[in-house]
């Protein structure tokens, strides 16, 4: 039941982060990077695409580390599992 919860509120921060991108204030890409570490902290197969992700696109890995500093520790953690530079994931 957590990681069903955990999956939906990140797949609605990430709809709601593309939604408020293309806005001025900078509330879109807050709402991308909370939606990615709720999804990462429901999913395994989430975890593993992110890394793959973050391995192949370094603007990418740079938007989400930088993001990743701001987080409360319980979103940060399961982002730094997905640093392309962890290999026990």
């Amino acid at each position: 039941m957590r990681n069903l919860l955990l999956v939906a509120g990140g797949f609605l921060c990430i709809a709601a982060g593309l939604v408020f991108l293309p806005l001025p204030t900078p509330i879109g890409l807050p709402l991308l990077v909370t939606g990615s570490a709720l999804l990462v902290a429901g999913s395994a197969m989430a975890r593993r695409l992110l890394k793959r992700f973050r391995s192949s696109n370094e603007r990418a890995h740079s938007w989400l580390a930088t993001g990743e500093r701001y987080l409360p520790l319980f979103l940060r953690l399961p982002l730094r599992l997905t640093h392309p530079d962890r290999t026990d994931v």
